[in-house]
């Protein structure tokens, strides 16, 4: 009893000193413009930018890529894609709905459909306050550029009819009510089963 306790004290101890030591880095890598992969640890720093640092201590040097610098990047099995010119709708102080250049988004599912998922910040109205948020993009190219899909609003949710249109199963489960998270992933992987 007493060995599984020592045992596990070491092991908690080794985690900890790792998380202090990584300072919320994790192992995964950056694809260039240039298509080159670098293995580093990685930082989120914002929907439009990470921090890195090189996997050996004093081989190289730290690095703040923005989305406009790099093609992507991963961690572990998550892999981040940069989107380009994408409406999204969020509050800032000087406007509620803008046309972002570059965002990193997660690949939550890829076919005919890309789905993407992002944490947008926004800041309240009196400006007192930022607010995090995870929206969803979804992709159909090349007919239909990127778009933050809102689950409950009419306009998002008739874009989404048209881009399912040529599929009528899918075309007609989509109403005017609000859809879930998990109703709108579903919908995307039942019409990517489709079209294979």
């Amino acid at each position: 009893m007493k060995k599984t306790f020592i045992a596990s004290l070491v092991i908690l101890l080794t985690i900890n000193i790792y998380a202090q030591n990584n300072n919320g880095f994790e192992k995964g890598y950056v694809i260039t413009n240039d298509s080159n992969k670098i293995e580093c640890y990685l930082k989120y720093i914002s929907e439009s930018a990470i921090r890195t640092k090189p996997l050996v201590k004093n081989s190289g040097e730290r690095k703040t890529y923005l989305a406009s610098e790099i093609k992507g990047y991963a961690i572990g099995d998550n892999i981040y894609t940069v989107l380009k010119d994408v409406e999204v709708k969020y509050q800032t102080l000087i406007a509620s709905v803008q046309t972002v250049d570059h965002i990193f988004a997660k690949q939550e599912l890829k076919g005919t459909i890309n789905l993407y998922s992002t944490v947008l910040c926004s800041i309240e109205s009196s400006g007192s306050r930022y607010i995090y948020k995870k929206v969803y993009i979804i992709e159909k190219s090349p007919d239909f550029p990127a778009i933050q899909l809102r689950n409950s609003n009419k306009k998002q949710l008739s874009k989404l009819r048209d881009i399912t249109k040529d599929k009528p199963d899918i075309y007609k489960t989509i109403s005017d009510k609000k859809l879930s998270d998990s109703e709108i992933i579903d919908l995307i992987r039942q019409y990517n089963k489709m079209t294979l």
